[in-house]
């Protein structure tokens, strides 16, 4: 049994606040983006970078998320946690991080000295593919493992979030493991969080590992954090 349990800091910070043709190039000037395309190479924490957002210039539209040691994910803007297209890494070096989809054939390079994605399926490279506006480089959870936790109010536990099969999870009190107070469908997962929704009251709410909180959203409030996380389990799916 791998149990974790977050620093009391973090709840803490949460309570306080192939043989290639000849490639077609596309290339435009990348935007100016201060702290990314203008910092030098030797500023850069490309080694500890674990998400950023891309755009197209004028406004952000997704995500590249690394969700395992290797594993990246693209997401769109609007629908985090839910992988349009996922990748490998195959290497980092003191500007990029390379990612390659072996379903596509498809190269990815995110160069954070340039601010840019570019992209290559063997044919037809386009660089920039899109625009990089923000990184972020928090410590990677194992949220693709986690399969169950303990929520709080800051000060004592008041129950548990259990996933009870490939997408299903159920939320109980503390005092009654195993029966379940409420039932969710799991919708996604990223980097940071684990994203369930209950059809029953259109009432979402992520699992935000990074932050140490549980927050909630019925499409009319939003409470954020709801409760806090005090620990995580790794364990298989009973």
């Amino acid at each position: 049994m791998k149990k974790f349990i977050l620093p009391s800091l973090l709840i803490l910070l949460v309570l306080t606040g192939c043989a290639k043709a000849t490639p077609v190039v596309t290339e435009s000037p990348a935007p100016s983006l201060p702290g990314v395309i203008e910092s030098p190479a030797s500023s850069l924490p490309v080694a500890d970078v674990t998400s950023l957002v891309f755009g197209d210039g004028a406004s952000n539209l997704g995500r590249y998320v690394q969700t395992g040691t290797s594993s990246w994910q693209e997401e769109d803007i609007s629908a985090p946690g839910q992988a349009t297209f996922v990748y490998e890494e195959t290497g980092r070096d003191a500007t990029s991080i390379y990612l390659f989809d072996s379903s596509r054939n498809v190269s990815i390079e995110l160069n954070l000295q340039q601010g840019a994605v570019n992209f290559d399926d063997g044919t037809t490279v386009i660089a920039p593919l899109y625009f990089i506006s923000s990184y972020d480089t928090a410590v990677v959870i194992p949220v693709a493992d986690v399969t169950s936790l303990v929520f709080s109010d800051g000060a004592s536990d008041l129950g548990r979030y259990v996933q009870t099969g490939t997408s299903s999870w159920q939320e109980e009190d503390i005092s009654a493991p195993g029966q379940a107070t409420f039932v969710y469908e799991e919708t996604g997962r990223d980097a940071t969080s684990i994203y369930l929704f209950d059809s029953s009251r259109n009432v979402f709410v992520e699992l935000n590992l990074q932050q140490g909180a549980v927050n909630f959203d019925d499409g009319t409030t939003v409470i954020a954090p709801l409760y806090f996380i005090s620990s995580y389990d790794t364990d298989p799916i009973p």
